[in-house]
């Protein structure tokens, strides 16, 4: 399994950036996690459209949903090779907020792409790939996946602030992709994200082998927060645009 990072910042994108977009494949199995601003071009440079398997979206802020319209004009025009599709692609998406997920799930949008809502505990299998959802600790309805291939396993928080069951759900992960979107300078119990900090102090708890910070906020210093959660973590590193990393 390989996750390449083609968003990291939020909640809005600095110059030239994108904010929160993943690509996690596993042989012919390719399943985009999140498309904030900026995805779809990295998305087009890292793979043709047509090998797309299937859309996860962790929640319904724009940082990470705004780009789904544009998936859909791309998908539709005969002008991207490997982009017109027969089937319509599985999008995974909570159902609330509602007006949010009725602008996603327009008439228009359905012609592309078929919806289905995330509940707690929900497990999907993607091609090669099998998901576990788990509800997060954020202003709105947000989930954190667990993925796994048979060999390695990824897990991504989504948006989210600590909470107790969250280390047991990223527990023995090979990979954790955790919302470093605060400095512990900045951040409070009742805070929408989990400072640098703290997602050293969960990688640490949960006992994983690697920790990747991401939402990465335009206005804080990356190195300055990865030397934070390596204060809890050693094996902490920045999700960097671009990059692949192999799990298991």
């Amino acid at each position: 399994m390989q996750l390449r990072i083609l968003g990291n910042e939020g909640p809005y994108a600095s110059p030239g950036g994108a904010t929160s977009g993943y690509l996690v494949s596993s042989g012919s199995t390719h399943v985009l996690l999140d498309c904030g601003s900026g995805v779809l071009a990295a998305l087009m440079q890292a793979l043709p459209l047509g090998e797309l398997t299937a859309v996860v979206l962790s929640h319904l802020h724009g940082d990470h949903c705004c780009e789904v319209p544009l998936l859909r004009y791309a998908l539709q025009l005969k002008r991207y090779p490997g982009a017109l599709r027969r089937k319509l692609l599985p999008v995974y998406l909570p159902a609330r907020p509602e007006e949010e997920y009725a602008s996603i799930s327009t008439c228009h949008n359905k012609e592309v792409f078929a919806f289905s809502c995330l509940e707690n505990n929900m497990q999907v299998r993607i091609g090669a790939l099998c998901f576990t959802f788990a509800p997060m600790a954020h202003p709105i309805a947000s989930y954190g996946m667990r993925i796994s291939d048979g060999h390695g396993t990824l897990v991504y928080t989504g948006d989210t602030n600590q909470f107790a069951a969250l280390a047991d759900f990223a527990r023995g992960a090979d990979v954790l992709l955790a919302d470093a979107g605060l400095s512990q300078e900045y951040w409070t119990p009742h805070a929408p994200h989990l400072s640098a900090r703290g997602c050293g102090e969960l990688a640490a708890d949960a006992g994983v082998k690697r920790l990747v910070l991401t939402h990465l906020a335009p206005y804080l210093e990356p190195q300055a927060l990865l030397a934070e959660a390596r204060t809890a973590f050693a094996h902490a590193e920045l999700a960097n645009r671009g990059s692949a990393i192999d799990i298991g």
